[in-house]
């Protein structure tokens, strides 16, 4: 555990807390503590060192945690919904610079999120979780070739009937409108499939 980095989505710094006092602290409890690394994530990211935690914006709370894991060098990061209270900025600078710094030196990074475009371009692996099951667990490329969205602007040149069995034969998860036009979620997308579609 002690190679084990967490950030929970709520982070439960003590209130009355200073990132200087965090600090002293968990150096003199933690076994592969680095201040260093610790004063210099907080002042890139702009996170007072003596303002109690309480005080700080909800984002700085959440760098001031992500701060106190990474301090700790470790070998497994937990990351919960990350990006939570985090601007534009900062969440393109954490899934860029952390998320592939931290790839770079082997460390594995098991993050949770509902931000599937951030990550996109990070993750190696996708799970979906829903009511407490896990619904998919591959490969990210393979879940992006899998499911698609479909939408189709309303005809009379194609009967219902056909586009409901082209639907079906595609793994239809579900279907709307948007904007005038239909749409569909498939998961069983492929060309040959999309050809008996159209």
């Amino acid at each position: 555990m002690e190679r084990v980095g967490v950030v929970p989505e709520n982070p439960d710094v003590p209130p009355d807390t200073t990132a200087d006092r965090v600090e002293h602290f968990l150096a003199w409890v933690t076994p592969f503590w680095r201040s260093a690394n610790y004063f210099d994530r907080l002042e890139s990211l702009g996170v007072p060192r003596r303002q109690r935690f309480a005080r700080l914006s909800k984002g700085q709370q959440r760098q001031l945690a992500l701060a106190i894991a990474l301090a700790g060098s470790p070998r497994l990061l937990v990351l919960d919904d990350p990006t939570l209270g985090l601007d534009a900025v900062a969440r393109r600078k954490l899934y860029e610079e952390l998320i592939g710094e931290l790839a770079d030196r082997g460390t594995t990074v098991f993050l949770t999120t509902h931000d599937l475009v951030g990550v996109e371009g990070i993750a190696d692996r996708v799970g979906v979780l829903h009511g407490g099951s896990l619904l998919v667990d591959e490969p990210l490329e393979v879940l992006k070739a899998r499911y698609c969205r479909l939408t189709w602007a309303p005809t009379d040149d194609i009967p219902p009937e056909r586009i409901q069995a082209g639907l079906q034969h595609l793994g239809v998860i579900g279907t709307g409108t948007a904007q005038g036009a239909n749409e569909a979620v498939v998961e069983k997308f492929s060309e040959i499939g999309f050809d008996r579609f159209r």
